[in-house]
């Protein structure tokens, strides 16, 4: 349901955004254990590209996986409505623009432990 919102042009509500971060922490916790089963000690770390706008979203995360860093990619307003005006995906400018409205920025605390921040301008 969440690709029919998009196509809808609707952002998410909070149940499938609840939804999803389950979702995301479990496929998580599979690939760690087929990683660590193919490996052992020589697995390999994991990489999750996924935005995950509120903190309560972000702590589902935290609460399987402690050792998770978050990756906090910024980029001016300019540079976002340029890259979305661009097209190829399924979230327009106004879709953006909105969607970005229900982003909450990680807090002090988070971004002293685990979230490492990349700024990404229009450069």
């Amino acid at each position: 349901d969440l690709l029919a919102s998009l196509a809808r042009k609707q952002g998410f509500t909070d149940e499938q955004r609840q939804r999803f971060a389950c979702e995301v922490a479990d496929r998580m916790a599979e690939v760690r254990t087929a990683e660590t089963n193919a490996h052992g000690v020589a697995a390999r770390p994991l990489a999750v590209s996924q935005a995950m706008f509120k903190r309560r979203y972000r702590d589902v995360i935290r609460a399987a996986h402690p050792d998770t860093i978050f990756v906090w990619v910024r980029a001016d307003a300019a540079a976002v409505k340029a890259r979305l005006g661009a097209g190829c995906n399924l979230v327009d400018t106004d879709l953006g623009v909105r969607m970005a409205r229900d982003f909450e920025a990680p807090t002090e605390g988070e971004e002293a432990t685990d979230v490492f921040v990349v700024e990404n301008g229009s450069d």
